[in-house]
């Protein structure tokens, strides 16, 4: 496992990023081969498992990876982190939309609780409301009611 840790990253689904950010009418259709048709002006023997890689990979590398957003990138701990916090969207402590943010943070619930219990009054409204560094808006939310059931769901474990 710490192999493969070191040589990948992260899992993207390509054809959820190829579908946001390349409109149809500019390619016909979303078929890997016709892709790399259209953007890469290559053909390849498309359905040979080797081949199909190697010309996604350069497909990514070449044309997607600039357009890529993080909301399409899953790192190896997605669904880990997703699973821990599956509990706190059944019990409505937060929405679907929190656990997402939660998640491209690799916020898992055990994360939380070490947050938590280092600064019970503190540690989560830091952590959540803190500005992104990418825009001014919050990591996760400044909502006193977010952060209060948070907290609350927190001390209760």
């Amino acid at each position: 496992m710490k192999d493969f840790e070191g040589s990948v990253e992260g899992f993207i689904d390509t054809l959820k990023l190829v579908r946001n950010v390349i409109p149809k009418a500019e390619v016909g259709n979303y078929k890997q081969d016709n892709l790399v048709q259209k953007l890469l002006a290559e053909t390849y023997d498309a359905h040979n498992a080797i081949e199909d890689v190697l010309s996604l990979q350069k497909l990514f590398n070449l044309k997607l990876k600039s357009l890529c957003k993080n909301d399409v990138i899953f790192n190896l701990s997605y669904y880990k982190c997703k699973e821990s916090l599956d509990p706190l969207v059944t019990k409505k402590v937060i929405s679907t939309t929190t656990q997402k943010k939660l998640i491209q943070l690799s916020l898992s619930l055990p994360k939380l609780r070490v947050i938590h219990s280092r600064d019970p009054n503190n540690g989560i409204h830091n952590v959540f409301s803190e500005n992104s560094q990418t825009s001014k808006k919050p990591r996760v939310s400044k909502s006193k009611s977010v952060i209060g059931k948070v907290v609350q769901y927190l001390s209760n474990l």
